[in-house]
This record gives structure tokens, C-alpha cells and sequence, in this order.
């Protein structure tokens, strides 16, 4: 007859008599789903799974929190029926330093996000956008009780004005992210506070935000500033960039897509311009000047002759420049990996036989609706680190060119053949074969 195996006898997990360092470091090789079925197998291991999760995202906030006590970040960006009250209810949690709440709630305030605050007082990253009921008041709670924070996204919160950035800006000294992306109630004050009090700032968006030149020498003094987006920003023009003559040696990435005010108009402002980013002493490796209508080959040239380290350059819908932009561009900048330029009506079928001659680092090219032909994509073709090439509307290319692409582009992940209608089955199977 078999024996009854004793309640002594009951045999344990060989993962349980390791040191919990040694599980952590088990835990941080495992799958979501790997995790879950350890987690099942006894109390012990539930336990140190429990302890050692990082990222959080509850139904049932309060006990959870009691639950996973260093849990470090909290992400309720689909939860968008969170309310004050859950957030009030939050245990005291001093593990808790990222909270993400950009989940389009409706139900969130001022008084949820002082519960918040009052309990999680070591947060050093905040992210409430498009948090439908987050003002001023809210957002003067985050400045008067986060004195650590690094990092804050305000995006879409369209009732936050200067009242509230000034709250962070005199509260958050250490601030070095901030976002205030189509905040449209702020303005050249409020900007110009944050400048001036929060030294410490390395990215800021501004983009679609209702300011003007005003605020930006005071934006140049921000000595570690390394990413500046000022996309759909029409108070910005020609003499606003100007301001860069200034000052952020260490600025890297400069957005002024949409920006429609920085324009050509009557002598060339916009080269203007152009000549005072490239003589502003900076050295930037992302620049994007998508749908600036106002971009000329003078301007354009000067400055890529001055920025020879850019990676990613976005000339989208500059329709006024030409091969001789094209030329100075692979001329300068050949460690670029991202060129986009679509809808570049000017620029001749020779330019793009050039891209495939000096830009072989390049992993992401755009050149929709152009005038790229069978010489210019078997140029293109010798740039082997492609992952992406989009030449929808170029209607000179046939299978002959796109053999070459699928001769040579063995990394290419995505390709764009939009309205290309001389492409067969012939060349789609060529890239597709390889």
C-alpha cells in the first residue's frame, strides 16, 4: 500500500532556499506571464514577487499599494475612472516616485491630486495630461508639496495658466523635464518664470503654446537646455530666433514644425533666421523644419554647413528648396540616420543619387511625392542600414530600382510604395524574396 506522505514531508520549491537577492535577479529575467505562474507556485515566492514589483497598474489602488510596498511607478494612463477619491484613499507609499494619470479622466482635481501628494512624498515624476479637470489650483498643489520633482507633463491641460506654471516654477527647482504642450491659456510670463527659476531644465515642450519671441531669451539662458520644441508655435517668427544667438551650448534637438510665421517675407527673414541658429555657437544633432514654408537654399545650406553632427534632419513640405540644398546637406551631414523630406517639389532627380553616395548611416528615409527615379533609389539601395524607406508617389520609379532595394536592404522593416504605379508584382516580390 503507498504511504501517506506526512505534512513534514511536504516538499518545498528548490527556488525558495535561494537568498531573495539571488530571486530578484531570477524575477528580472522572467515574462509578464512567467511571472504570474512563479507567483501561483507557493506563498514564499508570492511573497518575494510581491515585494520586489516595480511597476504597478491597479484596479484597486489602496489595497494594492498595501500589497506591492516598492512599487516605484504607478501607471493609470487606461484607467480614466479614476476619481479623487481613489487618489485620496492611496496608502502612504515613500517607494512611489512616477505616477502616470493621463488617462482623459474626467473625475480628477485639485483635491485628488493633493491626496496624492499629501501620501507619495517622494515623487520625482508627474504626468497628468489630458486630465480634463486639471487647473491651476491642481497644478499649485504639485508646487507647493513636490520639491523633488524631475519631470512634469501637463499636455492638453487647457485650464492650467501662468497662475500655475509659476506655482511649479517657484516650487519645483529641480525640475528638469517639463511639458506644457498645448497648455493655450500660458503665456510669455509664465514660460519666462520657469526659465528663470528652474535652472536645471533640459527638455521643454512649448509646442502649440500661445507665446512669442518674448520668452525666448530667457529660454536661451537655460545653460543645460538639450531639447526644444516649439512645434505650431505662430507667435515665433524670424526675429524670435534670433534669441539663439544667446546662449544653450548644449541644445541638441530644436522642433519648429508649424511654425507658419517663420516665413519668407519681404528681404529673407527666414534665412535670417536660419543664419542665427547656425551661428549660435550650439551644436544640434535633431532639427526639424517640417512645413516651414519659408525655407530657402541660402538659409538651409549655412546652417548644415555649421551642424555637421545632425542625425535627424525633417525638411517635410519645404517646397522651396533645391539640389543645392540637397548637395550641402550629404556634403555636411553624413552621420545622418533620419532624413525626411517629402514634398520636396524642387528638388531634381540628381540630388537623390547623392544621398546614396554620402549618406550610408542612414536607417530612415522619406522622400514621398518626389522626383526620385531608377538612378536615384539604386544610389539610395547602397545605404544599408535602412529600416524604413517611404517613396510613395514617386512616380518615376519602376521594378527596376526596387530590385536594387531588395538586392541590398536586408534590414528594411517598412516600405512605403503609395500610388506607385509602374511597381509590379515583379519588384514587390524582389523585396519581399530577400
Amino acid at each position: 500500500m503507498k504511504k501517506k506522505q506526512r505534512p513534514s514531508e511536504t516538499l518545498t520549491s528548490p527556488l525558495e532556499t535561494l537568498p531573495t537577492s539571488t530571486l530578484f535577479e531570477i524575477l528580472d529575467r522572467l515574462s509578464l506571464s512567467d511571472l504570474k505562474s512563479l507567483s501561483l507556485t507557493s506563498k514564499t515566492l508570492l511573497s518575494v514577487e510581491s515585494s520586489h514589483r516595480r511597476t504597478l497598474r491597479p484596479d484597486l489602488l489602496p489595497v494594492a499599494l498595501r500589497r506591492y510596498p516598492s512599487a516605484s511607478r504607478l501607471d493609470l494612463s487606461l484607467c480614466p475612472r479614476v476619481t479623487d477619491a481613489a487618489l485620496s484613499s492611496l496608502p502612504v507609499s515613500p517607494s512611489l516616485a512616477t505616477v502616470v494619470l493621463s488617462s482623459r479622466s474626467v473625475g480628477i482635481s485639485r483635491y485628488g491630486v493633493a491626496g496624492l501628494v499629501d501620501r507619495c512624498r517622494n515623487l520625482v515624476e508627474i504626468d497628468l495630461s489630458d486630465a480634463a479637470g486639471v487647473d491651476d489650483a491642481a497644478v499649485a498643489v504639485i508646487g507647493r508639496g513636490c520639491a523633488n520633482l524631475e519631470a512634469l507633463r501637463l499636455s492638453r491641460c487647457v485650464g492650467v495658466t501662468d497662475i500655475g506654471v509659476a506655482w511649479v516654477a517657484v516650487g519645483c527647482r529641480r525640475l528638469k523635464r517639463l511639458c506644457l504642450r498645448w497648455c493655450v491659456k500660458v503665456t510669455d510670463l509664465g514660460v519666462g518664470l520657469v526659465a528663470a527659476k528652474c535652472d536645471e531644465i533640459r527638455s521643454l515642450d512649448l509646442s502649440y503654446v500661445q507665446i512669442t519671441e518674448k520668452c525666448l531669451p530667457a529660454v536661451m539662458q537655460l545653460r543645460k537646455l538639450e531639447n526644444l520644441a516649439l512645434v505650431g508655435c505662430v507667435g515665433i517668427d524670424d526675429e524670435g530666433l534670433m534669441a539663439l544667438k544667446q546662449g544653450c551650448k548644449f541644445l541638441e534637438t530644436l522642433d519648429l514644425s508649424y511654425c507658419e510665421n517663420v516665413t519668407h517675407a519681404g528681404l529673407s527673414y527666414l534665412t535670417n533666421g536660419l543664419m542665427a541658429i547656425g551661428t549660435c555657437g550650439i551644436s544640434l544633432k535633431e532639427l526639424s523644419l517640417s512645413k516651414c514654408s519659408g525655407v530657402r537654399d541660402e538659409g538651409l545650406c549655412f546652417l548644415v554647413e555649421k551642424h555637421k553632427d545632425l542625425v535627424k534632419l525633417d525638411i517635410t513640405c519645404c517646397r522651396s528648396i533645391t539640389y543645392l540644398s540637397i548637395a550641402s546637406i550629404t556634403t555636411s551631414c553624413t552621420l545622418l540616420t533620419s532624413l525626411r523630406m517629402e514634398s520636396c517639389s524642387l528638388v531634381s532627380k540628381e540630388a537623390f543619387v547623392l544621398i546614396g553616395q554620402r549618406c550610408r548611416f542612414l536607417e530612415e528615409l522619406d522622400v514621398t511625392d518626389n522626383e526620385l527615379d531608377n538612378e536615384g533609389l539604386k544610389a539610395i539601395s547602397r545605404c544599408l542600414e535602412l529600416t524604413s524607406l517611404k517613396i510613395g508617389i514617386c512616380l518615376n520609379i519602376t521594378d527596376e530600382g526596387l530590385i536594387n532595394v531588395g538586392t541590398h536592404c536586408h534590414k528594411l522593416q517598412e516600405l512605403d510604395l503609395y500610388r506607385c504605379a509602374s511597381i509590379t508584382d515583379s519588384g514587390v516580390s524582389a523585396v519581399a524574396h530577400d
